[in-house]
């Protein structure tokens, strides 16, 4: 039995062959055959846009498998199950462009309010210390990571009413949007989660790529 994370490296592994995979075995791998699709849809649609060549057709054809068996950085103490975790810096490193100096100066999650896990990075801040001893958090490039229950469909109209410029990803779901104005992504998965994608101060990279890149990952996990 398939299970999404393996369904994932089987399509990882595949590479640019994914086309001849899906037309071929998709069949003897029919429990992978959602993720498949998945991915052709996007790869399609990249290819009409062009929003995708920098990263998906780039980066995440050639991601090595290995980097889906990674164990995933934690943060605080949170429930034995979280909906959400913290991703492993190595898979951070190869969606985003590290500098020489960049460190991975935070990468947690904290469900005090709503399960949010927050990665930043970027060159060491002599004032980062005391931003931290504040409460603040640390300077660098930051991408955040929101997740919350949905019991109702309708509940994704709320987080459409916030936007002003919601643009459709029908590639990842009927309930999945992207806003240029937020540099967000927003799902409602079908395991009943709204889950936010938002990237700040990220450059070098189509952030809107990224965060499907993210979402991606999210959903490929068990």
């Amino acid at each position: 039995m398939y299970t999404a994370k393996a369904c994932a490296r089987i399509i990882f592994r595949r590479g640019r062959q994914i086309g001849l995979f899906a037309s071929r075995q998709l069949n003897s791998a029919y429990p992978c055959k959602p993720l498949v699709e998945l991915w052709l849809g996007l790869r399609q649609h990249g290819r009409r846009s062009g929003h995708f060549e920098s990263l998906i057709m780039r980066k995440i054809w050639n991601l090595p498998a290995v980097i889906l068996s990674l164990a995933l950085a934690t943060g605080p103490a949170l429930a034995a199950d979280p909906m959400i975790e913290a991703l492993d810096e190595a898979f951070l490193r190869e969606l985003v462009p590290f500098g020489p100096d960049d460190q991975l100066k935070l990468a947690e999650c904290d469900d005090s309010r709503f399960l949010t896990c927050t990665h930043i990075w970027g060159p060491l801040d002599e004032d980062d210390a005391a931003r931290l001893q504040m409460g603040g958090m640390p300077s660098g490039s930051r991408l955040t990571i929101i997740a919350a229950e949905s019991t109702r469909e309708s509940d994704f109209d709320r987080v459409l009413a916030s936007y002003t410029d919601a643009v459709p990803l029908p590639e990842l779901g009927p309930q999945a949007v992207w806003s240029a104005a937020r540099s967000q992504l927003s799902m409602r998965t079908d395991d009943a989660r709204i889950i936010h994608v938002n990237t700040d101060r990220i450059e070098g990279v189509d952030i809107e790529a990224l965060a499907i890149a993210v979402m991606l990952h999210i959903l490929a996990q068990p």
